[in-house]
C-alpha cells in the first residue's frame, strides 16, 4: 500500500516548526531511506506516520486513506498494519526476548504456526542463545534486534524503523538491513531512518532528505 504524506506541519509550544509542509508519496513495496541533519524533523515524521502524534496541519495517507488522528479507532486499525522500530526499542524489560518477539501474535489464531516464524526469526538475527534471557539483560545490540524482529513478527503492511542499525556492528547492520529489504520485496512499504551510507547504497532503494522540516529531495536509485 502507497504512502502520502500532503503539506505537514508539527508546531510545539515553543513556537518552533520541526515539520514545515513536508510532502512526499512512496509507493507499496518501496524501500525507503530518510535522512536528514539532526533537528530536521526526521523522528517527528516518523512519530506521525505512526499515528503517535498528531500533525498542527496536513494530511496523511495510507492505502488512498486519510488517516484521521482524532478517531482511536482511526489510529488502532492503522497501528495493527505497521511494524515499528523505535530508538529506544520500547521493549518489555522483565520478559525474555523470546515473549517480547511474541507479543504481537497474542491476538492471531494458529500461534503454532506462528511460533515457528518466531524461532526461525530468532535464528536469523543471532539471537537464539539468549532466547529465554530477560531482555534487560541483553546488550544494546541484542536489543536493537529483538526491537526488529517483534516489529516483523506479525508480517505488517508497512515497516517504519528509526535508526535500526545505531547499536550494531556491520555484520548485523547489514542482516537487519537485509531482512527490511526482503521486506519490501514481499509488497511490504519500508520506511527506514538512517545516517548509515554504507547500507544504503548497498541495498539501494529511494532516499528522502529532510531540510529545516520539508523535503529537500527525493532521490531514486
Amino acid at each position: 500500500m502507497s504512502l502520502e504524506v500532503k503539506h505537514l506541519y508539527k508546531s510545539f509550544p515553543s513556537g518552533k516548526n520541526i515539520l514545515n509542509g513536508a510532502k512526499f508519496k512512496v509507493e507499496k513495496g518501496s524501500f525507503t531511506f530518510i535522512q536528514g541533519e539532526s533537528g530536521a524533523g526526521k523522528t517527528t515524521l516518523f512519530r506521525m506516520l505512526a499515528g503517535l502524534i498528531k500533525p498542527s496541519a496536513g494530511q496523511v495517507w495510507v492505502g488512498g486513506q486519510r488517516l484521521r488522528f482524532d478517531s482511536e479507532y482511526s489510529l488502532m486499525k492503522h497501528r495493527q498494519r505497521l511494524g515499528l522500530v523505535f530508538q529506544d526499542f520500547k521493549l518489555l524489560n522483565h520478559r525474555s526476548v523470546l515473549e517480547n518477539i511474541s507479543l504481537p501474535l497474542l491476538n492471531v489464531s494458529e500461534k503454532s504456526k506462528l511460533q515457528d516464524r518466531v524461532h526461525k526469526m530468532i535464528d536469523e538475527l543471532n539471537l537464539k542463545d539468549a532466547a529465554e534471557q530477560k531482555v534487560s539483560t541483553l546488550s544494546g545490540g541484542q536489543m536493537q534486534r529483538v526491537a526488529l524482529a517483534r516489529a516483523l513478527i506479525h508480517d505488517p503492511d508497512y515497516i517504519l524503523a528509526d535508526e535500526p542499525t545505531g547499536n550494531l556492528d556491520a555484520k548485523h547492520s547489514e542482516i537487519v538491513i537485509e531482512l527490511l529489504h526482503e521486506a519490501s520485496q514481499r509488497g511490504k512499504t519500508v520506511m527506514v531512518v538512517s545516517h548509515d551510507n554504507e547500507m544504503i547504497h548497498m541495498f539501494g532503494g529511494e532516499i528522502l532528505t529532510l531540510k529545516e522540516g520539508q523535503v529537500e529531495n527525493q532521490v531514486y536509485y
